[in-house]
């Protein structure tokens, strides 16, 4: 979806995959730099020649990231408020900028993580605009201005290019730093089948989905579905229940990818743990010992009451949960983010 609203002021592009953020400001605070620190910084960013090899150098010897279309770009006057704007979408976790730890050489990011000595300082400290906004070395920032003013004079075309490969440039040191968790889309067959099985693999593969788990496409039938899964690295995750017969097991995880979903129990989503959870671990151990080099995910019945009792597993999927949290915290007028944060962190504590 992309939405724009207003031709002059903002645009703003959504999609699944890792996107870059742009913001018009630009600012560099030299006054609690060292002596050699601000020598570098000339070095690095007076010199025309030089912010063209560290970008030709960084393209080279570091590998980029493709097909990346969708962006939010932000502008406006002075103290408008994009600075805020750029941070709280960029504590969001989806979205990469430039920091100020990408300062001086913010043309070659991958290659300045790799060589710089320079500790990670995340001290707030009120920046040099007096705005009263606190920025730290990991802070977000609009450096990409730089590039601007190295290649603004050369032809749209190969402009244009240059930035596509700029920006994957970032998004690829953002991911890294970021550990980004693996996307995982579930849903029904019919809609897939509807938008087609390449245009939806080939959509999913461009956005950054990992993995996909269609609840109504059963294996075998799956089987021409999941092969074109891995020809395009993308995990189909077969699904798996109590019921499910010891031969069948087997040939569902002899043919499956690395990951499976193990339902706890035969309900819906949502509803209350019908079984122990000594009774769920002694299926999960079965079906493990056929290949214990398949992960294996507990899903259905998952909440802060039962989640202790099955860390175990290798992995513990809690979706109704969550929902249940931010329906309670909208109907009690509350922050459903903090609240459902609040849970999250519950939930990690228990499975430590």
């Amino acid at each position: 979806m992309k939405l724009i609203l207003s031709e002059n002021y903002v645009y703003i592009g959504v999609s699944c995959k890792m996107r870059f953020i742009f913001n018009t400001h630009f600012f560099c605070n030299l006054n609690s730099y060292t002596w050699l620190e601000q020598k570098l910084h000339q070095i690095a960013l007076s010199s025309q020649f030089m912010r063209e090899v560290t970008f030709d150098f960084e393209n080279t010897n570091m590998s980029t990231l493709n097909e990346l279309d969708n962006h939010i770009f932000i502008t406006g006057l002075a103290r408008a408020g994009t600075t805020i704007l750029l941070n709280a979408l960029y504590k969001s976790n989806i979205f990469a900028s430039l920091s100020y730890a990408d300062m001086p050489f913010v043309l070659a990011p991958n290659l300045w993580s790799k060589i710089s000595f320079k500790e990670k300082d995340l001290e707030l400290k009120e920046r040099a605009h007096g705005d009263g906004i606190k920025v730290s070395t990991e802070s977000p920032e609009a450096f990409e201005e730089v590039f601007w003013k190295t290649f603004a004079e050369e032809e749209y075309g190969e402009l244009e290019d240059k930035f596509r490969v700029y920006v994957g440039n970032i998004v690829k040191k953002y991911k890294k730093d970021k550990n980004a968790k693996p996307v995982i889309l579930m849903g029904y067959y019919n809609m897939i089948f509807q938008y087609g099985d390449d245009n939806f693999l080939n959509k999913c593969k461009t956005s950054g989905v990992n993995g996909l788990i269609v609840v109504d496409l059963p294996w075998p039938e799956n089987k021409d579905f999941a092969k074109k899964c891995k020809k395009k690295s993308i995990y189909f995750i077969q699904l798996l229940s109590p019921t499910t017969t010891s031969k069948r097991l087997k040939k569902i995880i002899q043919n499956s990818h690395p990951m499976n979903y193990f339902i706890s129990m035969l309900s819906t989503t949502g509803g209350k743990l019908k079984v122990s959870p000594r009774e769920i671990l002694k299926n999960y151990n079965r079906i493990k010992k056929i290949n214990p080099k398949k992960e294996i995910v507990i899903g259905f019945g998952i909440t802060d009451k039962t989640i202790g009792k099955l860390k175990s597993a290798d992995g513990l999927v809690v979706g109704s949960a969550i929902c249940k949290e931010i329906t309670r915290s909208l109907n009690s007028r509350q922050n459903p983010v903090t609240n459902v944060g609040k849970l999250v962190s519950k939930l990690k504590y228990k499975i430590q």
